[in-house]
């Protein structure tokens, strides 16, 4: 039977055994779907067959084929007539045998997703994934149900909708055992993925990688007090923090609130996030303190914190009264751009990383009004205000779901290809990892990662959690998934959304249970990062020339050294992996003039524009020699500071008593102006109704913004239309570096826009209220008159003076229509309340 697109109705063919349980369901239950009869429903794309089944208690079973044209799991799907409703805290129970035919899948397993959901709104009781593989398989799912619904109203049905697979699937009950049984004592399906064994090919190989990026060795030497070599002197060290990012998502509050919240993230972790406080709808910025206070304490404590996230460009997910500029682009971008303008100020120079856009393969409301061009214009704005962040894009679904979605793996690997062609410089992959049931092949996880590394961008797994009860098998997946991220290279710090109960969107998912104690899978994470993944304090002696060397994870350690009754300590850092082939090296001395370790400070962070200069400064050691380096050339400078204008990586050799130091290298980056020009396509003398085309050049990776007169009035298109006289030019920035171009100079004839061309409304969008600042012509007085969206009167202000500013109060979100009329005409303004 073959069918695409329609429904299919199959009648007479009985799914059950005459009724007949199998011994693992529980007796009791009262059947919810058809036992006879008309049986089940088909919907959708796919090819349906009744097949003969041998060696089963059961012969007949549907088998079920989809191709490469199925995109959702809603797109196939089988529904099971209901003949019972269900009511609040009825407990329920789904099963059905199973068996994969074939699939496209590496891990030899096709799916099936469990649904009961309302009819008319699809409001979901269950929706639970389970894995098949090619041996017949009695699956399980099961619920409390939270809503009554009468047959009429519930769904009960199997969901197919994934690509290239064949199932085969008999023996379907909908099962309701009221508030007989409890929940925990139904059978379950036990979840299983393809990687699990002990033995598994990919552990090995994992370790190797992880032996050679995730170590470093370093050397050591001593010098006594008169800087000669020390032999048999006691060097011990410890380490004290991962290189390697272990994060959580936290709320600003809580974390400011409770201290036994914020020891646990101070224990656990060494990087966090913010959850929803930086969320558009959430952010403030007129209410920051409790995120400047949080900044302000996790900066102190040494713990980067990643940004999320500035856009999620739809509807759903930012503020209510957006969707009312959609009909507005112009309106539209300029609300964006200002949101921008005060997060990011905000947190700028306090934040390591910043998820610019959040979700573009499904959230693209914005984006369909304001084009995919604006994507790469966010990330310029963004960089312009914090050049030092990291930008990211944050996308679900890539390697979680079993890594099937190629159509979105696809989207998201042009995508940030497409930014970058766009000038927005993506620096970072934010690939999420979300799971339920169905737990991707560790080996695919790590092909995934492996074909985004290629664009050459780091990559972090930036939120994560495990949404099952079987805690055996969330832990062990904790534990590998972990591992396989850890051991690839482009990874550079795994974040998990929350890990407390109390704190944590998906209770099941946390790692630390209500008081404090670790769940299996929490105890996996602190063995893996705090014992197998950590260096243990170790204790070695110099040899004759004073040398010794330890190898441990990259990261800070402290130190202590001892001899002949003598003892100091401090800390250092391993920051190069034995596969980098790069030294780690560091020079100690009891002679307490001699500091630790040489670091380069400046001024500012590092960033600056052409002609302009950075102070860079290290220790001041009285009698040291200075020596200083950009890149391998030898400056002049012999002094603790020195000022340059030139980009570089620069370092400084510092000489105390026979004792040579060498720091860390310090990089400048120097940015240009970018390029900025804008010209005329046509007449700039206007008579009345006319238009000219303003057309802007400007460099691919700055964002920008027209003005008239002294206005903002569009932000980065490439050009527009004008029939309003003013002074026109474009502001363009790049890296926090900003170009001002030419003026072009439009002029209508005498009437009411030579009146008017001094008139500025600002701000616009507005919040409660706007100010017009104004300079009438030949003294020709003026009205202000206000109407809403209706066309309704609001206010009027009379503008008298020959120049003036005058403040018009808005009573309400929403559009405004704003007529400036004087006895040579009028003109109006879109004015947009928020």
């Amino acid at each position: 039977m073959n069918w695409t697109q329609m429904k299919i109705v199959s009648v007479l063919f009985l799914l059950l055994v005459n009724g007949v349980l199998f011994a693992q369901i529980p007796d009791g239950g009262i059947q919810l779907n058809a036992p006879a009869g008309r049986t089940y429903e088909a919907v959708g794309i796919g090819t349906l067959t009744v097949v003969d089944v041998v060696g089963q208690e059961f012969t007949k079973a549907l088998q079920f084929a989809t191709g490469t044209e199925v995109n959702n799991y809603w797109d196939t799907k089988i529904i099971f007539p209901s003949v019972q409703g269900i009511a609040v805290n009825d407990v329920i129970l789904v099963a059905f045998m199973a068996r994969t035919i074939y699939t496209g899948q590496e891990s030899g397993e096709g799916f099936v997703s469990v649904v009961i959901e309302n009819k008319s709104t699809y409001d979901k009781e269950i929706s639970q994934q389970l894995a098949v593989g090619s041996e017949w398989k009695r699956c399980y799912a099961s619920l409390k149900s939270s809503v009554s619904l009468a047959p009429s109203e519930v769904s009960y049905g199997l969901f197919l909708g994934y690509p290239s697979q064949t199932l085969e699937i008999a023996e379907v009950q909908f099962l309701n055992y009221k508030n007989t049984i409890d929940l925990i004592d139904l059978p379950v399906t036990e979840i299983t993925y393809e990687g699990q064994d002990d033995d598994a090919g990919w552990r090995a190989a994992a370790q190797q990688r992880i032996e050679q990026i995730r170590k470093g060795t370093i050397d050591i030497v001593v010098h006594d007090e008169q800087g000669e070599l020390l032999k048999n002197a006691e060097v011990t060290i410890e380490m004290q923090k991962h290189k390697f990012g272990f994060g959580t998502a936290i709320k600003a509050e809580k974390y400011l609130q409770d201290k036994a919240f914020r020891d646990k993230v101070y224990e656990l972790f060494n990087e966090v996030v913010f959850e929803n406080d930086l969320k558009w709808p959430n952010f403030d910025p007129e209410d920051t303190w409790n995120i400047r206070r949080a900044l302000q304490s996790l900066n102190a404590a040494e713990i980067p914190v990643r940004a999320h996230t500035i856009v999620w460009p739809s509807w759903n997910q930012t503020p209510e009264w957006l969707e009312n500029l959609k009909s507005d682009p112009v309106a539209l971008r300029a609300a964006i751009d200002k949101h921008i303008e005060e997060v990011t100020q905000l947190t700028a120079g306090q934040v390591v990383d910043w998820d610019v856009i959040n979700e573009p393969f499904k959230e693209r409301d914005v984006m369909e009004i304001l084009g995919n061009e604006v994507m790469a214009d966010w990330f310029k704005r963004v960089r312009n205000n914090d050049p030092k962040a990291k930008l990211f894009l944050n996308e679900y679904g890539i390697v979680s779901g079993g890594g099937n979605n190629t159509e979105k793996q696809d989207f998201y690997y042009d995508l940030i290809n497409f930014i970058d062609d766009n000038g927005g410089q993506v620096d970072g992959i934010g690939i999420q990892g979300h799971f339920g049931s169905q737990l991707t092949s560790i080996v695919k996880v790590y092909s995934i990662l492996d074909r985004y590394a290629d664009l050459g961008k780091e990559i972090k797994i930036t939120e994560h959690d495990i949404d099952i009860s079987q805690r055996e098998v969330q832990a062990m997946y904790t534990r590998d998934f972990l591992t396989i991220c850890f051991s690839h290279e482009s990874v550079k710090s795994f974040m998990f959304w929350g890990f407390w109960v109390y704190q944590h969107w998906k209770p099941d998912a946390a790692m630390i249970g209500p008081n404090w104690e670790p769940r299996p899978h929490g105890e996996k994470y602190i063995d893996l990062v705090f014992n197998q993944w950590w260096t243990k304090e170790t204790t070695h002696s110099t040899d004759a020339s004073g040398k010794t060397s330890f190898e441990g994870f990259l990261g800070e350690y402290s130190y202590t050294i001892k001899s002949n009754g003598e003892e100091r300590s401090g800390t250092f850092a391993i920051d190069h992996s034995i596969k980098s082939g790069m030294p780690n090296s560091l020079v100690l001395s009891f002679d307490p003039s001699v500091p630790d370790k040489v670091e380069i400070t400046s001024d500012r962070s590092g960033y600056m524009c052409q002609g302009e200069n950075i102070t860079l400064k290290t220790i001041n050691v009285e009698d040291a020699a200075y020596t200083w380096y950009r890149n391998d050339s030898l400056l002049n400078e012999q002094n603790f500071t020195m000022v340059t204008g030139q980009a570089g990586l620069y370092s400084v050799h510092i000489s105390i008593n026979n004792t040579e130091l060498v720091s860390k290298p310090f990089e400048v980056i120097v940015h240009p102006f970018p390029t900025v020009e804008i010209e005329a396509m046509g007449n700039l003398m206007l008579n009345s109704g006319e238009q000219v085309e303003l057309k802007v050049n400007v460099a691919s990776d700055a964002s920008y913004n027209w003005f008239r007169n002294e206005s903002v009035i569009l932000g980065s298109v490439s050009s527009m239309m004008v029939g309003r006289g003013g002074t026109y030019n474009v502001l363009a920035s790049s890296n926090g570096c900003s170009t001002m171009s030419n003026s072009l100079n439009v002029q209508n004839p005498t009437g009411i826009n030579d009146i008017l061309n001094q008139f500025t409304i600002y701000p616009n969008p507005v919040k409660d209220s706007f100010h017009i600042k104004y300079q009438l012509k030949n003294n020709q007085p003026a009205t202000a008159t206000l109407y809403n969206a209706l066309g309704e009167f609001v206010s009027s202000e009379q503008l008298m003076q020959l120049s003036g500013n005058t403040r018009i109060e808005l009573p309400n979100p929403g559009f405004y229509v704003l007529r400036i009329s004087s006895s040579k005409g009028s003109v109006s303004y879109k004015v947009m309340g928020i």
